[in-house]
């Protein structure tokens, strides 16, 4: 490396492997399942990450950067990951907030899409370990059914 260049650390298959797959974990957590993505391990300039969305098709495609000014932990991959998915879930009221004619109903539509998602992940997951949590009242004895009297035989 030349002298008063920054150190380059090239991050490799594993990482981009980890940083999709996480990717891949919160889309399906927050139900992003209306996007197709694509995924590239590539150059970029000034960043991590990026998405790229097409709004219309909702086609997105997810970038993790080749070169690093360091080298990455695992924690910092994923968090990553987390921060690029983040924005897949927030791209359509970042579209439409720069859109010149958006409605307050379009927005208001997509705002509420995305409190859907958080109800149906982030409050389900809350609610299920709530529950979970919960002591189960103890059962209580069942009452003895009275005896039925026999049936008389005639003679």
């Amino acid at each position: 490396m030349s002298e008063g260049l920054p150190e380059v650390f090239q991050s490799d298959k594993s990482m981009f492997g980890l940083f999709v797959a996480e990717f891949k974990r919160w889309v399906e957590y927050w139900g992003l399942k209306d996007w197709e993505l694509f995924f590239e391990h590539k150059p970029l300039d000034e960043c991590r990450a990026e998405v790229l969305m097409g709004y219309a098709g909702r086609v997105a495609t997810v970038s993790f950067a080749l070169y690093w000014g360091y080298e990455p932990s695992e924690e910092e991959v994923c968090r990553v990951a987390f921060h690029e998915a983040r924005e897949l879930f927030y791209g359509m009221l970042t579209c439409l907030a720069k859109e010149r004619f958006t409605t307050p109903p379009q927005i208001e539509e997509e705002t509420h899409a995305c409190i859907r998602r958080d109800e149906n992940t982030i409050f389900r997951e809350y609610w299920m370990r709530r529950e979970k949590g919960k002591k189960k009242p103890k059962a209580k004895a069942k009452p003895v059914a009275p005896k039925k009297a026999g049936k008389k035989k005639c003679k």
